[in-house]
């Protein structure tokens, strides 16, 4: 499966965050595709990077812990991310 791998050298845990392209899947509707989330296909097949100065969503979980010496922690995890729109490619409008 094609997706974005994030790593966490502190933790050594490898977390694979979908990227789906919600840009150019066809019928996508935002309030009735975030149920189905991982039924939209990935960005550009899962080869290519999301292009910068896209519009995206991001969904994260946090959660709040309490590390050594009863210091409290924020714990923030990337869940998957959504591709809303990409810049056009200047060389196209010419």
């Amino acid at each position: 499966m094609s997706e974005y791998l994030y790593s966490f050298p502190f933790i050594h845990i490898i977390y694979l965050v979908p990227i789906c392209d919600g840009h150019d899947a066809p019928n996508f509707h935002l309030k009735k595709g975030l149920k189905n989330i991982r039924k939209i296909p990935l960005f550009a097949d899962g080869k290519e990077e999301v292009p910068e100065g896209s519009a995206v969503v991001i969904a994260y979980s946090a959660n709040i812990y309490t590390g050594e010496n009863s210091n409290k922690g924020l714990s923030t995890n990337i869940q998957w991310v959504l591709v809303l729109g990409i810049p056009e490619d200047e060389e196209e409008d010419d």
